[in-house]
């Protein structure tokens, strides 16, 4: 599920390191995913997130990640806690990154919470099992 919605939202721009025939690909942020019960989170992934593999992969690529960076849920989730990046005592989860997340964890969180809501979303994910 994750993978896809990575693969589905993949949006490249030009950088000038393009030019100079840099490895380095300037991608834009993916838009937030939105659970039916309202909880919204930022799953990034490639060579400049908190990833493995730390590459960014073209659409549609048979390649996979297994660790995503997740940011700013809308509300606190106890299974991302232990992949807070500053884990400072009183820090508000929800105002925290959390690097190097399983995809599993990311995906049972969004089951958990009922599913991706496609209608809130900016775009329309064609995944299998939601």
């Amino acid at each position: 599920m994750i993978n896809k919605f990575l693969s589905k939202t993949y949006k490249r721009e030009p950088s000038k390191d393009d030019l100079a025939g840099s490895d380095n690909i300037a991608l834009k942020a993916r838009p937030s995913i939105v659970c039916n019960d309202g909880l919204k989170m930022s799953v990034q992934a490639s060579s400049a997130h908190m990833c493995s593999p730390k590459q960014s992969f073209e659409p549609n690529s048979e390649k996979q990640y297994f660790t995503v960076e997740v940011g700013f849920p809308s509300m606190a989730i106890p299974e991302f806690l232990e992949y807070m990046d500053w884990p400072i005592e009183g820090v508000d989860p929800t105002a925290s990154i959390y690097a190097y997340v399983p995809v599993y964890v990311v995906e049972e969180v969004i089951v958990k919470h009922g599913g991706i809501n496609e209608k809130q979303m900016n775009f329309r994910l064609f995944v299998d099992n939601l």
